[in-house]
């Protein structure tokens, strides 16, 4: 028969085992994170969260990786109209004059 003392040992270790395993998937999931939306923040949308769970861990990561796409092509959609704005008007010879 186990005495109470191994029982309570082997209950604390598994206690703590399960605590420091879970903390290190989250703690790195949640620094992927970080990391991802810090370059999201500096205009690097290139960055993607490879996260295949069904969870909400899953759910905010594809949240993520769609927000970045669709900044990214916002972006491309705000250049592209900023250079055609461009050579509409270097391409005018005589001047404008905007009355408000």
């Amino acid at each position: 028969m186990l005495s109470i003392p191994l029982v309570l040992l082997v209950a604390v270790l598994s206690c703590v085992l399960t605590f420091a395993i879970s903390r290190y998937f989250y703690t790195r999931r949640l620094k992927d994170m970080r990391l991802v939306t810090d370059a999201l923040s500096k205009g690097d949308f290139k960055g993607r969260l490879n996260m295949s769970a069904s969870d909400e861990w899953g759910d905010l990561a594809r949240g993520i990786n769609q927000m970045s796409e669709e900044f990214q092509k916002k972006i491309r959609q705000i250049i592209a109209d900023k250079d055609q704005l461009k050579a509409i008007l270097s391409s005018m010879v005589e001047g404008v004059i905007i009355v408000s």
